[in-house]
């Protein structure tokens, strides 16, 4: 597998959204240092989006740095290619630190689709926490036998995505779509040759 492009989405813009309130300065920050990382991944002929990081809380993504498994082993183990490029997973990890994050506000080709997932829709609605949020649609499954319903979330204003990010549920879901087929926002230009070159490999190796 081959990862070609890269993108750190994050909410900034925003944070001018945020009505006055006690609790202004703590959501401003929260919009503010939210993010997700995105890689382009290239399987055989077939290419897509998948989230490889993110500071978000309650969001279903595995971690980087499993043992034997995830983006790192691979990476360090040659399975998974940067730019067509076999790096080491130290490297590989500083150009994800790396990354300049770009609000989503500015990738007009770009959206995202939103997941929540919570016990009961309706006594989530009663909650005050979500008073005046727009569900589009839910679907309800079931877990071990127990009833769960997942509602999407459109990250369409501050109040919206605010809610998203902070609020507490069973898990979320998130994923990047293009908003015109074929039509891809210029992303970072790779930084492979500009990171610093390491020996050392991770102790989890």
């Amino acid at each position: 597998m081959n990862e070609i492009q890269h993108l750190k989405i994050g909410f900034s813009s925003f944070a001018a959204g945020i009505e006055a309130g006690p609790e202004a300065e703590r959501q401003i920050e929260e919009l503010q240092r939210s993010y997700l990382t995105f890689a382009k991944v290239q399987r055989g002929e077939e290419a897509s989006w998948e989230l490889i990081r993110s500071n978000i809380n309650w969001l279903s993504i595995g971690s980087m740095m499993r043992y034997r498994a995830g983006p790192v082993y691979e990476i360090e183990s040659g399975a998974r290619l940067y730019h067509g490029k076999r790096i080491n997973a130290e490297r590989y990890l500083d150009y994800y630190d790396a990354l300049p994050s770009v609000c989503i506000s500015q990738l007009p080709s770009y959206g995202l689709q939103a997941w929540m997932m919570f016990d009961s829709l309706q006594e989530e609605m009663e909650r005050k926490s979500a008073q005046g949020i727009e569900f589009a649609s839910a679907v309800t499954y079931e877990v071990e036998g127990c009833e769960q319903v997942k509602a999407e979330v459109p990250l369409t204003s501050a109040k919206q995505i605010f809610y998203f990010l902070n609020s507490y549920c069973r898990g979320k879901e998130i994923r990047l779509l293009l908003g015109r087929e074929g039509l891809e926002q210029a992303t970072p230009a790779p930084l492979v040759d500009a990171l610093p070159r390491y020996t050392e490999t991770l102790s989890l190796f």
